[in-house]
C-alpha cells in the first residue's frame, strides 16, 4: 500500500477496491498554527458515485398438467419456479402442496419445503410426488403455494397442478335378463 501526505485542500482520486485510512490530521489554525493532533475533522465528497439500479426480483410460480399413469411407484408432477430477472444474491422462498379436489395421500403426496436460488439461478423445480392408479374418475387438482420469500418479492405464489386421468372406464357386458 502506498502511503501520501495530503496538505491544504486536497483531493484523492480512488480506483474501485481503494480505501483509505487517516492516522493522523493537521489542522492549520487562522494565526498558521498547525495542531497536529489525531482529533479533526475530515470531509469526504462522494463524487461521480454509481449506484447501480435496482431491479426488483420477483417469484412466479407457473400451473402445470400432468398424467396420473399406472404402474409400480409414484409419477411426478415439476413445478417451475422461476425468478423474473436474475439476482446477485440468494433468493429463497418455501413451499407447500395443498389438496384441493385432489386428496393428499390418494392421487399426490404432500410436500413441504423451500427452495434456494443461487446467485444467477432463474429456475428451480418443486418435485410432487402423483400416485397412480387404474381407477377410471375425473381430473383432479391440488395447489402448490410459495411463501416467506427471502430477497424477491412474489408475483405470483399459487399454482394449480392438473391430475389428468387416463385411465378408461371399463364398461361390463352384462346378458339379457329374463325374469
Amino acid at each position: 500500500p502506498s502511503h501520501e501526505t495530503l496538505v491544504g485542500k486536497s483531493v484523492a482520486r480512488l480506483d474501485p477496491g481503494q480505501s483509505v485510512t487517516v492516522d493522523r490530521l493537521g489542522i492549520q489554525n487562522a494565526g498558521g498554527r498547525v495542531n497536529d493532533s489525531s482529533v479533526g475533522f475530515l470531509a469526504i465528497t462522494l463524487d461521480d458515485l454509481a449506484i447501480p439500479a435496482i431491479i426488483p426480483v420477483n417469484l412466479t410460480i407457473n400451473d402445470l398438467t400432468v398424467d396420473e399413469g399406472t404402474g409400480i411407484g409414484p409419477g411426478t408432477a415439476r413445478v417451475q419456479v422461476s425468478l423474473s430477472t436474475p439476482s446477485q444474491r440468494p433468493v429463497s422462498v418455501n413451499y407447500q402442496a395443498l389438496p384441493d379436489s385432489a386428496l393428499a395421500g390418494d392421487d399426490f403426496l404432500a410436500v413441504a419445503g423451500s427452495l434456494t436460488f443461487a446467485p444467477g439461478d432463474v429456475a428451480k423445480f418443486i418435485h410432487v410426488p402423483i400416485v397412480r392408479d387404474s381407477i377410471a374418475e375425473t381430473n383432479e387438482t391440488f395447489r402448490v403455494q410459495l411463501s416467506g420469500p427471502v430477497n424477491a418479492g412474489i408475483s405470483r405464489g399459487e399454482a394449480i397442478v392438473t391430475i389428468r386421468d387416463d385411465d378408461k372406464a371399463r364398461i361390463s357386458k352384462i346378458g339379457r335378463a329374463h325374469v
